[in-house]
């Protein structure tokens, strides 16, 4: 089941046949208000919250004072499956697995835990200790999870291990005169470490980063921002790629901290790292495989039209590109090894480009939960 949370309500469709399985209002007497991401699983539950609504009629003409509570929606049926009253302002709700991890704030003090979701029994506890914003007094925090790390968002930031509620790293408030809100670091996280840039000039972000491995240990610092694929299968990770301003894509050598080579990658993007190769656009008609130690192209395939700002998928073994080609908007696949061009077809979900009041940015492809989407505009198109 796929839920899509759109115009005031929650609705479950088949991912296989897009057919509209169950709807959900939202704000309706002891239902949701609102819905994150969070799905646990075994069952699969979507987790929700519903604000404080007063009373309530039941069924039986009893009336009941509804308190603010998490609430579980089954992805099966969508009915209510689970609810727990809460009391604390939310920074969030992440699923682990089965579990929970649940961000309650008050004050200056964030409280992190991860619960088992029926019986609400916390397997661990951890707080973070917030600090505001330099020129104010307020606290914010909000969490999400990637690539398995817990990271914590706000004038403060931080990263924490979900296994265990270990904090791996934090880091403090910048100068924010502007008030445009900037957070204390700009991460890169990744399953084998993570990236932060944390220098600012003027309210604008400096292309100075850092590398931790994944247990928190600072490993390197670097010119530029962190260029890790989301695809990756963590090979030779003792080379960390960055972007430098002038399109250039950067390897550095964590041992030393010396630049091992650069490639002129013209705006592009790199999309999966595997067996030694780094895979990435370049320009506007080609993707190149380079060795990670050496920087030397493996591989070159031509692509007529290619746009490197839609991205790009991978699943390690074949790599996905956008293209324009005369009027259409067309899909490219390459094998990842050897450049071999696999297929090519017309891509769904785009606009018909002899549309003359086609407005907006272009088609994109994503990736939601390891299943290939097309988003453009407000469609989102499920591929096979």
């Amino acid at each position: 089941m796929l839920a899509v949370l759109a115009d005031g309500k929650l609705t479950g469709y088949d991912e296989v046949t897009g057919e509209e399985r169950w709807l959900l209002p939202l704000g309706a007497a002891g239902g949701v208000d609102r819905c994150g991401g969070a799905v646990t699983t075994d069952p699969g539950i979507l987790w929700c919250w519903r604000n404080r609504q007063g009373v309530v009629v039941q069924s039986n003409g009893e009336e009941l004072l509804q308190e603010a509570a998490v609430v579980g929606v089954s992805m099966a049926d969508g009915t209510v499956a689970v609810e727990h009253e809460v009391r604390v302002p939310s920074a969030g709700m992440l699923a682990v697995g089965g579990d929970l991890v649940v961000g309650d704030r008050v004050g200056a003090v964030l409280a992190l835990r991860r619960v088992e979701p029926e019986q609400w029994r916390d397997r661990w506890t951890t707080q973070v200790d917030l600090l505001p914003r330099l020129d104010l007094t307020q606290y914010q925090a909000a969490i999400e999870q990637v690539a398995g790390f817990v990271v914590v968002h706000g004038p403060m930031v931080a990263v924490v291990d979900p296994e265990n509620g270990r904090v791996l790293k934090t880091w403090s408030p910048v100068d924010d005169p502007f008030g445009i809100g900037l957070e204390g670091a700009d991460l890169v996280v990744t399953e084998h470490g993570f990236a932060a840039s944390t220098a600012v000039l003027d309210s604008v972000r400096l292309p100075e980063g850092v590398w931790y491995d994944a247990e928190g240990a600072q490993v390197v610092e670097f010119d530029g921002t962190v260029a890790e694929p989301s695809v990756s299968d963590g090979s030779e990770l003792g080379v960390v790629l960055a972007y430098q301003s002038e399109g250039t894509l950067l390897a550095v050598d964590i041992a030393t901290g010396n630049d091992l080579w650069t490639y002129p990658s013209d705006g592009g993007e790199a999309l999966v790292r595997r067996d030694g190769t780094v895979v990435l656009t370049r320009g506007e008609s080609e993707v190149t495989s380079l060795g990670l130690l050496d920087g030397k192209v493996t591989w070159t395939a031509e692509v007529d039209g290619l746009r490197a700002d839609a991205g790009g998928l991978s699943d390690g073994k074949v790599v996905i590109v956008l293209a324009v080609q005369g009027r259409s908007w067309v899909l490219e696949a390459f094998a990842v090894a050897t450049g071999e061009r696999l297929w090519f077809a017309d891509a769904p979900g785009t606009p018909d480009l002899d549309e003359l009041f086609f407005a907006g940015p272009p088609p994109r492809l994503e990736l939601i939960d390891d299943r290939p989407v097309v988003r453009s505009g407000n469609a989102l198109t499920w591929l096979g």
